[in-house]
């Protein structure tokens, strides 16, 4: 099982000590620190960020903006459970 240290991490300097030589979890909404990632890691995932954005109500209209933006790189995920599960 590979451990992701998920982000953002602030500061840079911060992100960067945790990240080095490990695996980063990087969020679609949030990708400010990938390139951080992508210089530092061992490896890194992409995060489709659909859980905040199933939790705050609005899953479905964002997703589908997000979609429309970025076709390629947009994909669906199905959020299950209550919110306890995903803790």
């Amino acid at each position: 099982m590979i451990h992701y240290h998920g982000g953002p991490i602030t500061p840079r300097g911060a992100a960067i000590s945790a990240w080095t030589r490990r695996h980063a979890m990087i969020s679609f909404a949030n990708p400010d620190q990938l390139e951080i990632a992508a210089e530092v890691c061992q490896s890194f995932s992409l995060d489709n960020g659909a859980y905040p954005l199933y939790t705050a109500g609005d899953f479905n209209q964002r997703i589908a903006a997000l979609t429309k933006q970025q076709p390629a790189a947009c994909f669906r995920s199905e959020v299950r459970g209550v919110e306890n599960n995903n803790a």
